[in-house]
């Protein structure tokens, strides 16, 4: 995937993650602990970066797989693990979208989930998924505010959770649809919901 570098000023710069970001990366997983015990119950290890590179649901390849970098003033302050075309060719699943809570409530995140959102219906993307603990209140603010229509666990749990194998401890994971496009049934686009990032 290609880097997006065209932004306004104060958006954070987007690109795919490369070997000299794990460092980085890792001390940003450390930093969203929070996030990962409610989702997993666990805090997240140092060798997850690493097993960010190989997590693929069932079905899916390689290439289909983008790991993102979100950086604001140098720093990395975001990750984004997404599967393009899975399940299906029009549908976009996305595993994590972190936020250093840092910077959680000034908008980058909003911002930033925006311009993917246009960046995949302009490469027609028509459905996007994503998973959040029904008790995250940032990460379910974040999707609401970006017109996601959240689902409540579901009774039987499935292998895969989102773009990847679950874990273990992932059992009530809510599960977050947003239709882009001539598939969004009339509701606003991405870019016209109201401001305030905090996932």
């Amino acid at each position: 995937m290609e880097t997006f570098e065209t932004r306004a000023p104060g958006e954070p710069a987007i690109r795919p993650l490369r070997p000299e970001d794990e460092a980085g990366v890792a001390r940003l997983l450390a930093a969203c602990e929070d996030y990962f015990v409610a989702a997993t119950g666990s805090a997240a290890l140092p060798a997850d970066v690493q097993s960010l590179y190989y997590s693929l649901p069932e079905g899916a390849d390689f290439d289909q797989k983008h790991l993102l970098v979100l950086w604001h003033e140098d720093t990395p302050v975001g990750l984004v693990d997404a599967v393009r075309g899975h399940p299906d060719p029009a549908t976009c699943s996305v595993g994590l979208f972190l936020l250093d809570p840092r910077v959680r409530g000034a908008g980058l995140g909003t911002r930033a989930a925006r311009r993917l959102l246009r960046a995949a219906e302009a490469r027609g993307t028509r459905r996007v998924t994503a998973t959040c603990p029904p008790d995250w209140a940032p990460g379910v603010a974040f999707l609401r505010r970006l017109g996601f229509e959240l689902h409540r666990p579901e009774p039987r749990q499935s292998p895969t959770v989102g773009n990847r194998l679950r874990r273990p401890a992932e059992t009530r994971l809510c599960t977050a649809v947003l239709r882009l496009g001539a598939d969004a049934g009339g509701a606003p686009a991405p870019g016209d919901q109201a401001g305030g990032g905090a996932s």
